[in-house]
């Protein structure tokens, strides 16, 4: 197919009763967001990946993100939106310290989530009662 993107523009302007700039703008957004889905690929081999060729790999995936010219506007994305679901208190305590908060954030006297341990976080006791054995 010749130019697959125009033709499904064309398609959906059609079949929505949008205008095609209206579903450019709309892909564009979807453009951004798989560039950021890539970039956090990047940060988990970067962080965590056992991979022999994990410099090439991560090379691959920023290429990409070059060629098709998103690196800037998804860094941008990317950094806006890390610091949006920055956990952030109501006195104004910073935590930008903590990697990422909200998968640390524990409210006191939660009751913790299903099949988790019943000891408190950061502790090595359990607050069942003990046994008489």
């Amino acid at each position: 197919m010749r130019r697959p993107t125009e033709t499904m523009v064309s398609y959906l302007a059609a079949r929505t009763g949008k205008s095609p700039v209206q579903i450019v703008r709309l892909l564009e957004l979807g453009r951004v967001a798989m560039a950021m889905e890539l970039i956090t690929v990047v940060k988990i081999i970067e962080d965590h990946s056992l991979l022999p060729s994990k410099e090439d790999t991560i090379a691959t995936i920023q290429t990409l993100i070059i060629d098709q010219e998103l690196l800037d506007l998804a860094d941008e994305w990317y950094s806006n939106l890390s610091e949006w679901r920055r956990l952030r208190f109501i006195d104004g305590a910073d935590v930008s310290h903590v990697a990422d908060a909200s998968a640390h954030a524990y409210r006191r006297g939660a009751v913790p989530p299903h099949d988790t341990p019943d000891a408190p976080p950061g502790s090595d006791q359990t607050t069942d009662p003990p046994s008489d054995d």
